[in-house]
């Protein structure tokens, strides 16, 4: 008996055809456009949550330097040797070591400021900027008001610039008592500053403050408050928020 042969099909061929890959890559195209930013604005926004709790830290520690380390006071963002001759600017002992002692990560050893931690893992860095700055000199990502915290507009009964001294002077020589500031809550302290390499210990009027979250920056008030403000308001009002006791605000925005 013969076999019967059975008739033999042909196998489709197996896998994309140009349309449907082109398809395919268009579609993943669209969708990384769509979730790409999403991502990116939660980092973003993940680094300014970061970075408004490095402030209220920062404050957090402001106020255990007010009770124990400088009664009354507050910090000075650099201070003048013996004679009234500037020694070192704020480099060996700035207002970040001086927190840094308060909050437990910092240690005073002959007057040197000695950190238990990684400068750039601490309250001190700022994870919304991308420079990251020379820190052997403490923070380079947030700025002190020294024009109107400390320096040549508050002075000493010796006519002196406020300042914390190398020895035990330094918690007699304090800088802005805290009943001089007028209008707390809306005295900015600590902000984020500018990272240009010069001035960033310090807010000032030579020394902007940030524009790197949504145009604007985060600020630690004298009150313990902290709030993001747009660049433009604030410099358009800078004696508003940094010498609020002569200052007017010009702007609502």
């Amino acid at each position: 008996m013969l076999s019967k042969s059975l008739p033999t099909h042909k196998s489709k061929r197996s896998g994309f055809t140009l349309i449907e890959l082109l398809t395919v890559i268009a579609i993943v195209a669209v969708l990384g456009a769509i979730i790409v930013p999403i991502i990116g604005g939660a980092r973003e926004k993940s680094d300014a949550v970061k970075s408004l709790t490095n402030l209220r830290s920062m404050g957090q520690g402001l106020n255990i330097v007010i009770v124990d380390g400088a009664p009354g006071g507050l910090p000075p963002g650099y201070y003048p040797f013996y004679g009234g001759i500037w020694d070192e600017g704020w480099g060996s002992y700035g207002w970040p070591d001086l927190i840094g002692e308060k909050l437990g990560f910092v240690e005073n050893r002959d007057n040197k400021s000695v950190w238990s931690v990684d400068r750039k893992a601490s309250i001190f860095f700022n994870p919304l900027v991308d420079h990251e700055g020379p820190f052997e000199a403490g923070s380079h990502h947030y700025g002190y008001n020294l024009q109107h915290l400390c320096g040549t507009h508050w002075r000493h009964s010796n006519n002196r610039s406020a300042g914390i001294f190398k020895t035990d002077q330094r918690k007699e020589k304090i800088a802005v008592r805290v009943d001089e500031i007028v209008y707390p809550s809306r005295m900015v302290v600590i902000a984020e500053c500018s990272v240009d390499g010069a001035n960033d210990h310090a807010i000032a009027s030579w020394a902007p403050p940030s524009s790197a979250y949504n145009g604007g920056g985060h600020y630690l008030f004298a009150d313990g408050h902290v709030e993001w403000m747009d660049f433009n308001h604030v410099m358009d009002n800078f004696d508003y928020y940094f010498k609020p006791q002569s200052g007017k605000l010009k702007t609502n925005g």
